[in-house]
C-alpha cells in the first residue's frame, strides 16, 4: 500500500503518486489523459495559460513570483513541461 512521503513543498506518495487536496494524480493518469490529444508536450506560455485558464500575463507573473519551477524553462521564449504543469495546476487548484 502507498504512503506518503514527503519532499519539501510537496507530499508524494510512495508510488510515484503526487496529492491533490484530497486526491492525487499520477504522470500515468496525466499522459493517459492527453494521449491522441494535439497538446505538445512542451507548451507555450499562451497553451499553457489555456490549460491553466488564467491570462498569459497572470501566468507570467507566477512564473515571476517562482511558482511552477519545476516544469518551466525561464527566458525567451517561456515553456513548459506538459505534464509536468499539469500536476502543479492540478496540485493548486483542487476543485
Amino acid at each position: 500500500m502507498p504512503y506518503p512521503v514527503k519532499s519539501g513543498k510537496d507530499c508524494m506518495m510512495s508510488d510515484g503518486r503526487r496529492w491533490i487536496g484530497l486526491a492525487s494524480i499520477s504522470m500515468r493518469d496525466i499522459r493517459a489523459t492527453t494521449e491522441g490529444t494535439e497538446i505538445p508536450m512542451i507548451l507555450t506560455a499562451e497553451e499553457a495559460a489555456g490549460i491553466a485558464r488564467c491570462a498569459v500575463q497572470t501566468l507570467r507573473r507566477q512564473v515571476s513570483e517562482g511558482k511552477y519551477s519545476d516544469c518551466v524553462k525561464r527566458g525567451k521564449p517561456l515553456l513548459f513541461w506538459r505534464d509536468r504543469f499539469i500536476q502543479e495546476v492540478m496540485k493548486d487548484n483542487p476543485e
